[in-house]
Protein backbone atom coordinates (compact mmCIF):
# COMPACT_ATOMS: atom_id res chain seq x y z
CA UNK A 1 0.00 0.00 0.00
CA UNK A 2 1.19 3.51 -0.77
CA UNK A 3 2.61 5.24 2.30
CA UNK A 4 2.39 9.00 2.86
CA UNK A 5 5.28 10.84 4.50
CA UNK A 6 4.66 13.37 7.27
CA UNK A 7 5.85 16.11 4.91
CA UNK A 8 3.36 15.07 2.21
CA UNK A 9 0.48 14.79 4.71
CA UNK A 10 1.28 18.26 6.04
CA UNK A 11 1.51 19.73 2.52
CA UNK A 12 -1.78 18.15 1.49
CA UNK A 13 -3.42 19.48 4.66
CA UNK A 14 -2.14 22.98 3.87
CA UNK A 15 -3.46 22.82 0.29
CA UNK A 16 -6.88 21.63 1.43
CA UNK A 17 -7.10 24.21 4.23
CA UNK A 18 -6.33 27.05 1.82
CA UNK A 19 -9.35 26.25 -0.36
CA UNK A 20 -13.09 26.20 0.20
CA UNK A 21 -13.58 22.43 0.00
CA UNK A 22 -15.85 19.89 1.65
CA UNK A 23 -14.51 18.10 4.73
CA UNK A 24 -14.17 14.86 2.76
CA UNK A 25 -11.88 16.41 0.09
CA UNK A 26 -8.40 15.05 -0.50
CA UNK A 27 -5.56 14.57 -2.96
CA UNK A 28 -6.43 12.02 -5.67
CA UNK A 29 -3.72 10.00 -7.40
CA UNK A 30 -4.68 8.44 -10.72
CA UNK A 31 -2.99 7.13 -13.85
CA UNK A 32 -3.11 8.20 -17.46
CA UNK A 33 -1.13 7.76 -20.63
CA UNK A 34 1.17 10.35 -22.11
CA UNK A 35 2.95 10.26 -25.45
CA UNK A 36 6.72 10.34 -25.48
CA UNK A 37 9.44 9.65 -28.00
CA UNK A 38 9.38 5.98 -26.99
CA UNK A 39 5.60 5.68 -27.37
CA UNK A 40 2.84 5.86 -24.79
CA UNK A 41 3.84 5.75 -21.14
CA UNK A 42 1.87 5.56 -17.92
CA UNK A 43 1.96 8.77 -15.89
CA UNK A 44 0.62 9.68 -12.47
CA UNK A 45 -1.77 12.57 -12.06
CA UNK A 46 -2.40 14.43 -8.80
CA UNK A 47 -5.51 16.53 -8.31
CA UNK A 48 -7.65 17.88 -5.50
CA UNK A 49 -10.91 15.93 -5.38
CA UNK A 50 -14.02 16.79 -3.36
CA UNK A 51 -14.38 13.11 -2.38
CA UNK A 52 -12.95 9.72 -3.32
CA UNK A 53 -14.23 8.12 -6.52
CA UNK A 54 -15.85 4.70 -6.45
CA UNK A 55 -13.14 2.06 -6.09
CA UNK A 56 -10.49 4.46 -4.75
CA UNK A 57 -8.23 3.29 -1.93
CA UNK A 58 -8.58 5.89 0.84
CA UNK A 59 -5.52 6.72 2.94
CA UNK A 60 -6.28 8.77 6.05
CA UNK A 61 -2.92 10.59 5.89
CA UNK A 62 -3.61 13.71 3.90
CA UNK A 63 -6.21 12.33 3.03
CA UNK A 64 -5.13 10.68 -0.22
CA UNK A 65 -7.44 8.85 -2.63
CA UNK A 66 -5.65 6.32 -4.85
CA UNK A 67 -7.27 5.02 -8.03
CA UNK A 68 -7.09 1.20 -8.25
CA UNK A 69 -4.67 1.19 -11.24
CA UNK A 70 -2.42 3.68 -9.45
CA UNK A 71 -2.60 1.61 -6.24
CA UNK A 72 -1.05 -1.35 -8.07
CA UNK A 73 1.83 0.81 -9.35
CA UNK A 74 2.40 2.47 -5.98
CA UNK A 75 2.02 -0.55 -3.72
CA UNK A 76 5.60 -0.37 -2.38
CA UNK A 77 6.12 3.42 -2.66
CA UNK A 78 6.02 6.52 -0.45
CA UNK A 79 4.42 9.81 -1.47
CA UNK A 80 6.72 12.57 -0.27
CA UNK A 81 6.70 16.37 -0.58
CA UNK A 82 9.18 19.19 -0.41
CA UNK A 83 8.01 22.74 0.27
CA UNK A 84 9.99 25.58 -1.29
CA UNK A 85 8.48 28.95 -0.48
CA UNK A 86 4.92 28.79 -1.79
CA UNK A 87 5.64 25.83 -4.09
CA UNK A 88 5.13 22.15 -3.22
CA UNK A 89 6.91 19.42 -5.13
CA UNK A 90 5.54 15.91 -4.67
CA UNK A 91 7.67 12.86 -5.39
CA UNK A 92 7.27 9.10 -5.25
CA UNK A 93 10.06 7.08 -3.64
CA UNK A 94 10.68 3.44 -2.78
CA UNK A 95 9.67 2.38 0.73
CA UNK A 96 12.60 1.54 2.97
Amino acid sequence: MLAVSEEAASAIGSILAAQDLPDEAGLRVSTGEIESDGGPQTALRLEIAPAPAAGDQVLEEGPVFVESDAAELLDDKVLDAEVRGDQIQFSVKAQK
